[in-house]
């Protein structure tokens, strides 16, 4: 099956925050979320980083610090480690004060590497989120 939209954008978060494919129940449940204006895509993204959720705390336990919150990313959405460079730049994003207008919260940072990954001009990077996609449009 082809996933709508929503789905798809669901879809990219599960693979960005959390390493793998969703569920049925999940993807259904964050799309109602979605369709219903209950939660904006926003919303839901910030929700993937809500340490209150088992499967979030087991993966981003407190402390889990910036750099290991970009180096997952990283490995989530393109198969690769980051390198020094732009895990420093993600990095120290990260760590600015919510007031500074170069901050990033996490779920800016993970839509952000998800854009990354679709601009035609990173192939190989978008390819990887192809793939994972298409595993994911299967379950």
């Amino acid at each position: 099956m082809a996933f709508s939209r929503n789905q798809q954008a669901v879809a990219e978060l599960y693979i960005a925050a959390l390493g793998r494919s969703p569920e049925m129940g999940g993807l259904d449940y964050w799309v109602s979320q979605l369709e219903s204006g209950k939660k904006s895509l926003m919303e839901i993204q910030s929700s993937f980083f809500d340490i209150n959720l088992p499967e979030v705390a087991a993966r981003f336990p407190i402390g889990t610090t910036s750099r290991e919150y970009v180096e997952s990313i990283y490995l989530n959405v393109f198969e690769r480690a980051s390198d020094e460079g732009g895990l420093a730049y993600w990095a120290n994003r990260l760590d600015l004060p919510q007031t500074d207008a170069n901050h990033l919260s996490t779920a800016t940072l993970m839509s952000t590497m998800l854009d990354i990954a679709k601009d035609p001009a990173n192939f190989i990077d978008g390819a990887v989120l192809s793939a994972n996609l298409a595993t994911a449009e299967s379950i």
